[in-house]
């Protein structure tokens, strides 16, 4: 999560990347969600009576059916105002489903819509580690050669550039002052400068700082421990100070993406947020500075996951094939830190899925600043994904529970 310097409302309420992780995906891939909605892969009477077409590849719009009836009750049950459901199935529905639900606004009822932009906070580390992809030859290089600064900082070169992309740098998971974790810079194609926090930790951090938290007694690339700040470093590596163009003419643009940006099109309809504190809900104070998606491009960002061989652009089909291979154990992790319970790809976590014999690549991202959360899993060798977008955080239960339902049912009721 990027949170703009000098807001308030979001620290009150944050929570640490490893207890979204155990509420959400950990407890669901461990529970395996039964879903009392036994879901059809043929489509039902009422889902052909409500599938309408979106977009030019005629991806299918589905708003009533067992899927939409799973996401209602998910929203009933954690009060969530909107829901999008992008379901791509390329066994069975190679244009891919949207299920919109519910309210962009809540006071105003403005509906859901396919192309409706929610925010994705951390799953914009997938995008940012997709970029990397381009470039396997610097994935060992140390990462005080990448850096756009003066004044190079020695203990930087212990830090290869795959480290922060799996989260085994030794950075912080987040850095206070000026800019915070570097995100206004960064997505706003900026250098941080002189006074900011994340220019000040590049130029101060050592492996044992007392902001490492666990990993500051375990070697640098031998421990696990979540770090915005990593990622946000690892997008200047990528980009420097032209993230946006960089995005746009690498990954957003050859998939047709066209509502995926730090900065949507100027007219593009954008989900109103809120956030779940003390048993009721709040509308959310503001916008964050990452990517923000519809649920129709997030169709287009799973199909390329799950037939990356088959994009167009043979140049980012093999970016993403290098995302998917793992570069971290969770056998790896260093005995003196906190155990983890997955591999790392790069940005993407890769678990078993339950008790198939399969493989799910997940990312989960959540804002308290926009009160907003996305969760994207897929299964690549079924070529099967689905991304949840959402307009509140801090609820019941994570968009994570739901995916994985509707992955699981999918699953079980294929031919």
């Amino acid at each position: 999560m990027v949170q703009n310097d000098g807001e308030k409302d979001a620290s009150s309420v944050r929570i640490s990347r490893r207890e979204l992780l155990e509420k959400g995906v950990a407890a669901g891939l461990s529970l395996g969600f039964v879903s009392t909605f036994p879901l059809q892969v043929r489509r039902s009477a009422a889902e052909e009576s409500s599938a309408q077409v979106s977009g030019e590849d005629k991806t299918r719009v589905v708003r009533e059916g067992p899927i939409a009836e799973l996401i209602r009750k998910h929203m009933e049950n954690t009060q969530t105002p909107g829901i999008a459901v992008g379901l791509y199935d390329g066994n069975h529905e190679p244009s891919g489903q949207i299920f919109p639900q519910g309210y962009a606004n809540f006071e105003s009822k403005r509906p859901v819509s396919p192309e409706l932009v929610f925010e994705i906070g951390s799953v914009t580390k997938v995008f940012t580690s997709t970029l990397l992809g381009y470039r396997p030859e610097i994935l060992d290089e140390p990462l005080a050669e990448h850096l756009p600064i003066k004044g190079r900082n020695p203990e930087l070169r212990r830090v290869r550039v795959v480290n922060l992309a799996t989260h085994t740098s030794g950075f912080p998971p987040n850095v206070e002052g000026p800019g915070r974790d570097g995100g206004p810079y960064l997505f706003h194609d900026r250098l941080p400068p002189e006074d900011s926090a994340i220019l000040k930790l590049w130029r101060n951090w050592a492996p044992t700082h007392p902001l490492n938290g666990y990993c500051r007694t375990c070697g640098v690339g031998t421990c696990w421990n979540y770090s915005n700040v990593g990622f946000v470093t690892l997008g200047f590596v990528v980009a420097g100070d032209h993230y946006n163009q960089v995005l746009k003419e690498k990954i957003t643009g050859p998939l047709s993406m066209k509502g995926t940006s730090a900065n949507p099109p100027e007219g593009s309809p954008l989900a109103d947020g809120y956030v779940f504190k003390n048993g009721e809900r709040h509308p959310a104070t503001g916008r964050d500075v990452d990517l923000k998606a519809s649920a129709l491009d997030m169709i287009s960002w799973i199909k390329a996951q799950v037939q990356p061989y088959e994009v167009e652009d043979q140049a980012l089909g093999a970016a993403i094939v290098q995302t998917h291979q793992k570069r971290f154990f969770a056998s790896q992790q260093c005995p003196q830190s906190q155990p983890i319970h997955f591999d790392m790809g790069l940005g993407w976590q890769i678990h078993p899925f339950l008790d198939t014999g399969l493989t799910i690549a997940i990312k989960d991202g959540g804002t308290f600043l926009d009160g907003q959360s996305c969760w994207v899993g897929f299964i690549e060798s079924k070529k099967l994904g689905v991304a949840v977008l959402t307009n509140m955080i801090g609820g019941k239960s994570s968009p994570a529970e739901l995916g994985l339902q509707i992955l699981r049912q999918r699953l079980d009721n294929g031919e």
